[in-house]
C-alpha cells in the first residue's frame, strides 16, 4: 500500500519540450523576418519618396535629418558587430550606450 510513482519517459518528454521550443523559435525568427522586410518595404518607400521630391528643399533635408541618426546607429550596430567577432573587449562608440544587446 505504499505510494506509487509512475515512471516517467524523460527522453520523451524532454523530446516535446525540445519540440515545443524549436517551434516556438522557428515562429519568432519568421515573425522577425516579416517586420523586417515590412521595414525594408518602408525605407525604400521612404528613398524612392525623397528621389522624387529632391528638388524640394525642405523635403530633402527633413528626410535626411530623419534617417541621420539611424543611419548612424546602424554604423555603429555593424562596427559593434564586427568587433565582437575580432575581439570581445569592445566599447560603443562616442561612450555611449547602444540601443541593442550584443549576444
Amino acid at each position: 500500500m505504499g505510494l506509487e510513482i509512475p515512471s516517467i519517459d524523460t527522453d520523451s518528454e524532454s523530446s516535446e519540450v525540445s519540440n515545443k521550443l524549436e517551434s516556438d523559435r522557428s515562429f519568432l525568427i519568421e515573425e522577425r523576418r516579416n517586420v523586417l522586410e515590412t521595414v525594408r518595404q518602408l525605407l525604400n518607400k521612404g528613398v524612392d519618396l525623397a528621389e522624387e521630391n529632391i528638388e524640394n528643399d525642405g523635403f530633402y533635408e527633413t528626410f535626411i535629418n530623419l534617417v541621420k541618426p539611424l543611419i548612424e546607429e546602424i554604423a555603429a550596430c555593424k562596427e559593434a558587430l564586427d568587433a565582437k567577432t575580432q575581439q570581445q573587449t569592445w566599447r560603443p562608440p562616442r561612450n555611449r550606450r547602444l540601443p541593442f544587446l550584443l549576444d
